[in-house]
């Protein structure tokens, strides 16, 4: 299975580690809900769901403290085994 990073939104983001764009939604709308989804596209419109590129460099909070910069593919390999909710912004 390989996992890819999808980014839900713009300003504050959720970003889902799945194998495909389609599956990826079908996760955040079970988990977040069909009404939430929707607002994304209204407001978002094309740009609600984009695929990162897996050489994009993220600093991810595993433990919510401690930064670990690297490559999206990097932190899916140490990270994400499974698909699920990679991480969350917070403005």
């Amino acid at each position: 299975m390989k996992l890819k990073i999808f980014r839900f939104g713009n300003d504050r983001c959720d970003w889902v580690c799945h194998e495909s764009k389609e599956k990826a939604i079908s996760f955040y709308v079970s988990m977040c809900g069909e009404d939430c989804y929707k607002d994304l596209l209204e407001f978002w419109g094309d740009e609600a769901v984009t695929e990162e590129p897996m050489d994009k460099v993220f600093t991810f909070y595993p433990d919510e403290e401690t930064p670990d910069k690297d490559t999206f593919e990097n932190l899916i390999k140490k990270y994400c085994d499974k698909p699920d909710f990679f991480a969350h912004s917070e403005l």
